[in-house]
């Protein structure tokens, strides 16, 4: 399954391997916008700013309703 968001041009989908996910973002990217790069596949999650400010990464006091937040 794959699914595309036009508004932010996300492309999320469900494929068993990493090569597998590489192949449909290629080849999606290319049939549907000419551009195998079109969908750049870079992770749209980074753990660096938990490498750049540790525990004030986590920091909610300024967020209603969360109390506290702990990394598992």
């Amino acid at each position: 399954m794959i699914v595309y968001n036009p508004e932010n041009g996300d492309i999320r989908m469900n494929a068993r391997s990493k090569g597998e996910k590489e192949l449909y973002r290629t080849k999606f990217g290319f049939h549907l916008f000419g551009d195998v790069e079109f969908f750049d596949g870079k992770s749209k999650f980074t753990l660096e700013p938990l490498r750049e400010s540790g525990a004030a990464s986590i920091l909610c006091d300024d967020i209603d309703g969360i109390d506290w937040v702990r990394l598992k």
